[in-house]
């Protein structure tokens, strides 16, 4: 997870960049939006590639119990859902900081925020 929490971290240094996806991919939902299928199969790739990492990180459960694939789709979200609150109040959000907290809810044995590891 590592990697992730540096992508995390890297984001952080580029809030022009997080703001176009963050705009781009919620207009992308209408039915009709250019971007729609694009979104979908990134979003589809990403998770994808999060089952993976999770997978070899910590093999076919995480220590919650989770699946990889169960786990993908919160890691995706809590980094989406972390981006937005960062844009709308930099000051008050630590995107890297929060990030790494919530890594420790998938590997509550580590319980230091840090990721580490993989």
């Amino acid at each position: 997870m590592e990697m992730v929490a540096d992508l995390v971290e890297y984001n952080a240094t580029r809030p022009g960049v997080v703001q176009v996806f963050a705009v781009l991919a919620g207009d992308s939902v209408t039915g009709d939006h250019p971007a729609r299928e694009y979104f979908r199969d990134r979003y589809t790739r990403v998770r994808r590639w999060a089952a993976d990492s999770l997978r070899a990180q910590y093999g076919d459960r995480l220590p919650g119990g989770l699946t990889p694939e169960q786990a993908a789709p919160l890691l995706v979200a809590v980094m989406d859902g972390l981006q937005l609150q960062w844009l709308h109040d930099p000051g008050a959000v630590d995107m890297p900081a929060v990030f790494r907290h919530f890594v420790t809810l998938l590997d509550p044995g580590r319980g230091d925020g840090e990721t580490g590891g993989a």
